[in-house]
């Protein structure tokens, strides 16, 4: 099988990064794509949980924006 890059890097239209105030309304989209896809109700509720907490390690780190570094750290945190 051929490795190929995921699809949602190949859009040069999306940001690589946000503002942290528009990291709030960015998550909303992914809980209710989730929801779309008929995820579990508790997949659901773990996830709301988790990147609710995201905006608020943001602010707390001093972070303006949140990019793929911002993330690594995020889930560093999460994992320690």
């Amino acid at each position: 099988m051929r490795k190929t890059p995921l699809p949602f890097t190949k859009d040069s239209n999306v940001p690589q990064q946000f503002k942290v105030a528009d990291v709030a309304p960015q998550l909303e989209q992914y809980i209710i794509t989730c929801q779309i896809a008929n995820h579990s109700a508790e997949t659901n509720t773990v996830r709301r949980i988790i990147v609710s907490k995201l905006e608020w390690f943001c602010k707390r780190q001093g972070f303006t924006t949140v990019g793929l570094p911002e993330l690594r750290h995020f889930f560093a945190y999460l994992l320690v």
